[in-house]
């Protein structure tokens, strides 16, 4: 595996320029040039846009901005599963506003059993970058990607 790039990651994290932070640095692939502009969504209830910035192997990197503003859990989760229906496996980056954010939550989730019933369980995993906060403590955090 590649070493990072520290750098240039800073660089494109900071800039909340997701697209060249995912294909140039991370080696992922541009998205399909049709999801690549903002377009309008819903989700039980909830206004949402979004774009694609990245893809790999199936897994969707998708940015997303909320009309009524920073979404709690529930709508997160309703979002996630709205795109969930276009891309099986994604990671949606929740940005305070599509031009010049200035804040980011990063938004996974896992599927997996129930240990005891074997039942389907998702968990959602989050984490969150602001600008100015230190890039090498986020990158620390992508482990779980």
């Amino acid at each position: 595996m590649a070493k990072l790039d520290l750098p240039l990651f800073q660089k494109h994290l900071s800039a909340f320029d997701f697209n060249a932070l995912f294909v140039e640095v991370l080696g992922w692939n541009h998205p399909p040039a049709a999801e690549r502009r903002w377009r309008d969504d819903d989700a039980k209830g909830v206004a949402f846009r979004r774009r694609m910035v990245a893809e790999l192997a199936g897994v969707a990197v998708l940015e997303i901005v909320a009309e009524g503003g920073w979404p709690d859990e529930a709508q997160r989760k309703a979002i996630w599963q709205r795109v969930s229906q276009d891309h099986y496996e994604n990671l949606l980056i929740f940005v305070d506003r599509a031009d010049k954010a200035s804040q980011s939550l990063w938004y996974w989730v896992k599927r997996t059993k129930d240990a005891e019933t074997g039942k389907p369980r998702t968990v959602a995993r989050r984490h969150e970058y602001f600008r100015k906060q230190p890039v090498d403590l986020f990158a620390s955090k992508l482990h779980w990607m």
